[in-house]
């Protein structure tokens, strides 16, 4: 009989985003699979943090969003412009916080972020780093002593889009081989399980009269989902003369300074009443149901879950070039002969988004085809059920590589 091989899974949060989300929802396969054995690590806590602990022994390691968050003599190193000594006492000061983790043998690190926790973890001898993250992503997210851990700790890499991989071929000379690209994934069933609230409670909630058309867009409303371009391209629907057409953006809000500069773009725009922010919402697919069209204004995503929720639900997109894995998943969808998945516009164009966005909600035959089409593509390459055992296959073969 073979042993299950024990497996440390690391999630730099516990938030509902991206890479925490699929994360679970590869642990709730593995439970029910069970071929390996999880134990999970979050550098901080958050809203997912019980659902983690109901399928796999969880330890929260804490609660700084910028894990590990200094210690006085670090601070005192760091302020002497000794940068070697204060990374020597962050690992000091961290040793006895991950002390239960530290006999770890085979890591799983579920974002470049979390790559940080490998310094903290000598024993390991197999590290698998699944890289959610573009260019800038990337750089933001790693510190000054992180990189060197990719080519001399990380034994493979898991891309979440072919344009990932790319990147970490240009940017830190990984070798092609040492790369398997998986395309993200969902729980489909959770998606299209019936709504706890109708789409006419959450219009009137926002105000919206019945007849109104929506544009939607979501995540946490920063630069790098492009929140200020869904602003603009609320001026440009408002522009246009389609005075039945509203924005909705289902997020969270940054609050503080640059929530202000939203709301001044928002006022100024002329955008008001006609653009709206909803805040984080712990059941969104409820309110992308109410999306004829979901503009990803994103400028860097490599492969947004939101982009396989909205398909799912038939809800066709509109995106930008050369801003992430979205566009592999429309491109896709066309080169197989399969048809139209969604539009793809220029970068940062935002006249165009809103034109492409505006032909399809006057075009509901074209936009119907579309939203079908696009879920037809998540039901078959993007549920966990399907992609969950390829993404388990690769762990038992690296592990079982390295072993060798």
């Amino acid at each position: 009989m073979s042993v299950r091989p024990r497996v440390l899974f690391v999630s730099h949060e516990g938030t509902r985003t991206g890479a925490p989300m699929m994360l679970l929802h590869f642990l709730r396969w593995l439970r029910d699979e069970g071929s390996i054995d999880p134990e999970v690590a979050l550098l901080r806590g958050g809203p997912l943090t019980e659902e983690f602990a109901e399928v796999a022994p969880t330890t929260v390691l804490g609660e700084a969003h910028d894990w590990p968050a200094p210690s006085r003599p670090e601070r005192l190193f760091r302020r002497l412009g000794m940068p070697d000594a204060s990374f020597r006492a962050q690992r000091a000061h961290v040793r006895r916080i991950v002390a239960p983790l530290r006999s770890a043998r085979n890591v799983y690190l579920n974002s470049s972020v979390s790559l940080r926790l490998l310094h903290h973890l000598p024993e390991a001898e197999v590290a698998i780093a699944h890289v959610h993250e573009l260019g800038s992503s990337m750089r933001w997210s790693l510190r000054p002593q992180d990189p060197p851990l990719l080519r001399d700790r990380v034994t493979h890499f898991v891309a979440a889009a072919d344009c990932v991989a790319q990147s970490l071929v240009d940017n830190y000379s990984i070798s092609p081989d040492d790369i398997t690209r998986l395309y993200e994934f969902i729980d489909t069933g959770r998606v299209i399980a019936p709504p706890e609230q109708g789409a006419g409670e959450l219009r009137r909630s926002l105000g919206l009269p019945p007849e109104a058309r929506i544009i939607g867009g979501t995540g946490w409303a920063d630069w790098r989902k492009g929140v200020d371009l869904f602003v603009q391209l609320g001026r440009e629907v408002v522009a246009s003369g389609a005075d039945d057409v509203h924005l909705v953006w289902v997020g969270g809000l940054p609050g503080g300074f640059e929530q202000e500069q939203i709301e001044h773009d928002v006022a100024h725009a002329g955008v008001e009443g006609r653009l709206h922010f909803t805040g984080l919402q712990a059941r969104p697919f409820d309110w992308y149901r109410m999306f004829d069209v979901f503009a990803l204004t994103s400028r860097e995503d490599p492969y947004p879950l939101v982009g396989l929720e909205t398909a799912l639900l038939g809800v066709p997109m509109v995106c930008f070039e050369r801003s992430g894995g979205m566009e592999e998943l429309i491109r896709r969808s066309t080169d197989e002969g399969r048809g139209e998945a969604g539009s793809v516009v220029p970068y940062l164009d935002v006249e165009a988004m809103a034109g492409a966005a505006l032909d399809l909600i006057s075009d509901g035959e074209r936009r119907d085809a579309m939203g079908r089409q696009a879920g037809e593509i998540v039901r078959r390459d993007h549920d966990v059920a399907v992609a969950a055992p390829e993404l388990a296959e690769i762990v038992h073969r690296v592990i079982g590589e390295r072993r060798s």
